[in-house]
């Protein structure tokens, strides 16, 4: 009995040291840990030495070595292996199929970087491995397989490629991510989370369906005025409180907060031309092609994209609802914090007014302050060199959601260099250039869905709206093939990884570190959202910009 008790305690210990994020088997925390052991020993001898049920000499049985790595409390000496079989079989089994199968004869490194795009794919989707550890797998066959190609339209050889595959996992996009991380943090760990959601909430009442439609708007509303990294920001940072402390633990409504937050902002990034860099990258090939005698107008394109995208999220609130069923009749307000503002609190509201105003206007003065990713190393050293943060919060960042960051990166310039996505665009071009003009922007909108999920949505805009552009002009619809057509780079991100709204909310993660949010949570309303938007762009959108005639 001694024993089994011993093994409980034991393995309640490791399991409450697993969730803290220690090691379960250090002992640094022990005052004396010698003396300790050394008393453990003498106590163990003690016993055999006064019992006689005990034979004279006991063989002693070797444990398992235990590693924090790969020890697991059942002492079975391995951790549950986390790779799932069947779906991973399917996954290799796709890969080698579609390697072997000759589908672009004439671009072998575009069909190679079509087989690992899809393996990697299937991987994310079902959740095989670790998101981040299949991010990590994409340099690997990228370089292996000699996909990268060079100016010349050569394969580069593993040692050229692989500095420039690698480079993706410290993207400007990902130190974009690692500074909403730190603002994030900060705002937390100084309780002016807590502040801002008791000001911003406080006339959202208690009911769950008003708080999630509320958030919803705000996040629409927001993106249609700044830059959804900084809307995103701000959302998370109002709900974190009432997500956490104010609703139970487990409870389907934080997830339904965080995917309303997600979505509500990936479409407010529809709605104008400063939304989002893709509608930008429209409204610059439109003046290109047409040396600016047909321009995209501010008005016109939000008076073409606003219907759809208030529809699509007022129809996603009530999927939501639908998938997200709470038995919460009412939700305590977040208690307003009354403590004094202190120097760190300053800093905090400085520093991040300053980041957010920048990440704003970026469109206007990129050329002189750069990517927005070198905006956002602003909080980071402010709040490290100051000490505002420290080490261990380093420590505690989303670094698996920063790798899945950089893994799809990594995947979508693969997918661009080489010439992937272009080959699929003139493809397209081909097959459907003298079709009616509905027909058009339909498979043009598909190939962009597909695009925004797996790659990054500007890249996708700039290879494939330049060749949209030149086919609309053709027909003198050039403005409305770029408006419609851009609109589903917003209304298709349906992994997490696919926009920083995605991202972000699947980095929330609970006290314990456990994430709120999984895969499947963006796949069933990201295609959900996929479809209605596809649906109301062909039906009002389309219909809008030809009364524009557009």
């Amino acid at each position: 009995m001694n024993k089994n008790s011993d093994e409980n305690s034991n393995e309640n210990s490791n399991e409450n040291s697993e969730i803290s994020g220690e090691d379960p088997f250090s002992v640094a925390d022990t005052e004396n840990p010698d003396q300790e052991l050394t008393e453990k020993i003498s106590e163990s001898e003690q016993s055999q030495e006064d019992s006689p049920l005990l034979p004279e000499k006991e063989e002693k049985k070797e444990k398992p070595i235990k590693c924090c790595l790969c020890y697991d409390k059942m002492n079975t000496g391995f951790k549950k292996i986390q790779i799932k079989p069947i779906p991973f079989f399917i996954s290799i089994t796709i890969f080698v199929v579609i390697l072997l199968i000759p589908v672009l004869k004439e671009h072998p490194e575009a069909h190679r970087c079509l087989a690992i795009l899809l393996f990697v794919a299937s991987l994310w989707a079902t959740e095989t491995l670790p998101l981040f550890v299949t991010a990590l797998l994409v340099p690997i066959p990228v370089v292996w397989l000699r996909v990268l190609l060079d100016d010349n339209k050569k394969p580069l050889d593993g040692e050229q490629a692989s500095p420039q595959i690698t480079y993706r996992f410290f993207d400007p996009v990902v130190m974009l991510f690692l500074g909403g991380f730190c603002i994030a943090q900060a705002l937390h760990k100084y309780h002016l989370s807590e502040k801002l959601a008791s000001i911003i909430l406080r006339k959202a009442g208690t009911n769950p369906k008003k708080i999630l439609f509320l958030t919803m708007m705000l996040g629409l509303f927001l993106s249609m005025w700044i830059s959804n990294v900084a809307s995103t920001v701000v959302c998370i940072s109002v709900l974190l409180p009432l997500i956490r402390n104010n609703i139970p633990d487990g409870d389907p409504f934080q997830r339904a907060l965080l995917i309303g937050i997600a979505y509500s902002n990936n479409l407010g990034g529809m709605t104008t031309p400063i939304a989002s860099p893709q509608n930008a990258i429209a409204v610059k090939v439109a003046n290109q092609i047409s040396s600016r005698t047909q321009q995209i107008g501010f008005l016109r394109w939000t008076g073409i994209a606003l219907p759809t995208a208030f529809l699509v999220t007022l129809a996603c609130y009530f999927l939501i609802l639908k998938f997200y069923r709470t038995k919460l009749k009412a939700i305590q307000q977040v208690k307003y914090v009354s403590e004094p503002l202190t120097y760190q609190h300053w800093v905090i509201i400085i520093t991040t007014a300053i980041t957010v105003i920048l990440w704003c206007v970026n469109g206007f003065i990129d050329k002189t302050i750069g990517d927005l990713g070198i905006t956002a190393i602003i909080p980071v050293i402010v709040f490290f060199g100051t000490g505002i943060l420290s080490k261990e919060d380093f420590g505690k960042l989303s670094w698996p959601i920063l790798l899945l960051m950089g893994g799809g990166l990594a995947l979508g310039y693969a997918v661009q260099q080489s010439d992937l996505l272009h080959l699929i665009a003139n493809g397209i071009s081909d097959i459907v250039g003298d079709s009616w003009l509905i027909f058009i922007i339909s498979a043009f909108s598909v190939l962009m869905v597909f695009a925004s999920t797996f790659i990054n949505s500007t890249v996708a805009a700039a290879i494939v709206l330049p060749i949209v552009g030149q086919i609309g002009y053709s027909n003198n619809h050039m403005k409305a093939m770029l408006v419609l057509v851009d609109l589903m780079t917003s209304g298709g991100h349906c992994l997490p990884f696919s926009s920083f709204p995605n991202a972000a909310t699947f980095a929330v993660a609970n006290d314990k570190g456990k994430q709120y949010l999984r895969t499947k949570d963006y796949l069933i309303v990201g295609v959900s959202v996929t479809i209605l938007s596809y649906i109301s762009m062909t039906f009002i959108s389309y219909n809008i910009a030809m009364s524009f005639k557009y």
